[in-house]
């Protein structure tokens, strides 16, 4: 059957229309500040094969492992097995790539009584039981320890919910009320994926829907394939110490990427990367972060879906920090994945001259909690607020973008006091954490909250402060890691460079959140004279700084 190339772009861009239906409704009725401001998310529409037809702008490494999760389930229960009206839940990390908090809510969606597709939503939950309050469990040993985990469930059968297992998720989590009001969220986007996904089969024909998508796919593809085959042949590596895995602080594992590259053939290895770790830092998704990198170098403008992926081949052998085996602990899988994205675009640097920035900041988690009721509300307080990306070849790396979270804003200093017993004393920029360069890395950000009730712990994760990640490219300086300083400028101030967790702050104690800034790119020196004039005046730069490492 001939595709009509208009009415395949059109079905696209209906289907990412779907995505962006079912990301608004998460943003208007999800409870959790963490959904609803900061969005750390990802909605689509995949398949009835498991492949991604279209989605929402979101957290790049969720979207990118939509489709497999769907696969997953495909695998596990059997599209024979599922039936219209019926809803399924899997947080399994070795099922979904990312770690236990990110719960997936997906349906079969059905037309004229064929399964056409899936509507999925994947959403960060505020707590999942886990040993530490949100599942951010800093010095997990086993993936047992993280939280509840749930693997295909099916929790809504022919429209009529699991009344026990929702009381079980109840019982099992610190938030209850918060926890199922976004799930509630994300039944509802599911809904409205589905909705949006059988009007298109309604006004096109489910088999015209299909055909096109394929089409689109293979386009996609080959597309790929096409500026692949363009770059030079060769093998770039590149790869990333990490100061330890979380548990073990004489630990130093490693993060190894190979690009290889063969006329319209691009394959990427891990050959090098260090075992399973005992501590959290092991990541079970690496692909979905590479993937990621790739769809951002080679075709960053173009709607996401499985065409992009199929383009690419990887080769990660098991039982890696990038690979791990059940039981690994998997919670903060999120920093071997943003080295993975860095690495990636670090090694296309080879193939790609002067088309790559430089590295940004490494994920940084201040998380302030209450789960006691004794002393007020419970809560889990999740901050999102970055800090600075890497230099680019032709600009200063910008300030609060994240490259790991992809469409993910800074929460609003008001939503935080509105919702929670703290009050922001402080709110910048740190240019001072900035790489210096040609072009500046991004400035890194602070945010000083100020403790108003009793019963609030502290958990900080952070790596890459003895090892960079945020390095700067071509003569550019690295950004400087991030920090957690106590009570800063007093003294009692405590300065935190790493992880910790304290059980019981103090009222009136001051928990500073400074993120690191990104990497420079090239010599400072060859900056702009007039760029550097203004960034003294902007506040960008001291006269000293100025002077003293670009020579102004």
């Amino acid at each position: 059957m001939s595709i009509d190339k208009v009415t395949a772009e059109v079905i696209r861009n209906g289907l990412a229309a779907a995505g962006d239906a079912m990301f608004v409704t998460i943003e208007q009725t999800a409870r959790s500040p963490l959904l609803y401001a900061s969005h750390d998310f990802a909605a689509g529409i995949v398949s009835a094969a498991g492949e991604l037809w279209g989605s929402a702008p979101g957290v790049g490494n969720f979207i990118s492992a939509l489709s497999d999760t769907i696969k997953s389930g495909i695998r596990e229960i059997g599209l024979a097995s599922m039936g219209e009206g019926d809803v399924f839940v899997v947080n399994d990390p070795y099922e979904t790539g990312t770690h236990i908090s990110d719960t997936s809510i997906y349906a079969p969606v059905f037309f004229q009584g064929e399964l056409v597709g899936f509507s999925i939503v994947t959403a960060h939950w505020s707590d999942i039981g886990g040993k530490t309050p949100s599942g951010w469990c800093a010095d997990s040993t086993s993936v047992y320890q993280e939280g509840l985990c749930f693997s295909h469930q099916r929790i809504v059968r022919a429209g009529e919910r699991d009344a026990d297992w929702l009381r079980f998720v109840a019982a099992n989590v610190r938030f209850p009320e918060t926890v199922l009001a976004d799930l509630d969220a994300q039944f509802a986007a599911c809904h409205q994926g589905a909705v949006r996904l059988r009007a298109l089969c309604e006004r096109y024909g489910a088999d015209l829907v299909r055909q096109s998508m394929d089409y689109v796919i293979e386009r996609s593809r080959e597309s790929i394939r096409a500026r692949v085959a363009a770059l030079p042949d060769g093998i770039y590596a590149e790869s990333l110490q990490l100061d330890h895995d979380g548990v073990d602080p004489d630990s130093a594992p490693v993060v190894s990427v190979q690009v290889t590259i063969a006329g319209d053939s691009l394959a990427v290895s891990f050959d090098g990367s260090s075992p399973a770790t005992k501590g959290p830092i092991n990541n079970p998704g690496a692909q979905h972060d590479t993937f990621c990198a790739l769809k951002g170098l080679l075709a960053p403008e173009e709607l996401d879906n499985e065409g992009y992926r199929q383009a690419f081949d990887l080769r990660i052998e098991p039982g890696l920090i990038v690979s791990p085996l059940r039981p690994a602990a998997v919670d903060s899988y999120g920093y071997v994945g943003i080295a993975v994205i860095e690495l990636v675009i670090r090694a296309m640097a080879g193939a790609l001259p002067g088309k790559t920035p430089a590295a940004g900041f490494q994920i940084y988690s201040g998380q302030l909690s209450r789960a006691d009721p004794s002393h007020g509300s419970t809560f889990s307080m999740n901050d999102l607020c970055p800090g600075g990306a890497g230099a680019r070849p032709d600009g200063d790396g910008p300030q609060l973008v994240f490259v790991g979270n992809g469409d993910t804003p800074v929460t609003p200093v008001e939503v935080i006091e509105a919702t929670y017993p703290v009050r922001c004393q402080r709110a910048e920029l740190m240019p001072e954490l900035a790489g210096h360069g040609k072009w500046r890395g991004g400035a890194g950000t602070r945010r000083d909250y100020v403790i108003l009730e009793e019963g609030i712990s502290l958990d900080v994760s952070n790596q890459n402060v003895e090892h960079t990640l945020a390095q700067g490219v071509h003569g550019g300086g690295d950004g400087l890691p991030s920090r957690t300083v106590i009570n800063p400028t007093t003294p009692d101030e405590v300065v935190i460079p790493d992880r910790i967790h304290i059980e019981s702050l103090k009222v009136g104690d001051v928990i500073s959140s400074q993120r690191g800034g990104g990497g420079g790119y090239g010599d400072p020196k060859d900056r702009d004279r007039d760029r550097i004039a203004d960034d003294i005046k902007q506040g960008y730069l001291t006269p000293e700084v100025a002077r003293d490492v670009y020579g102004y």
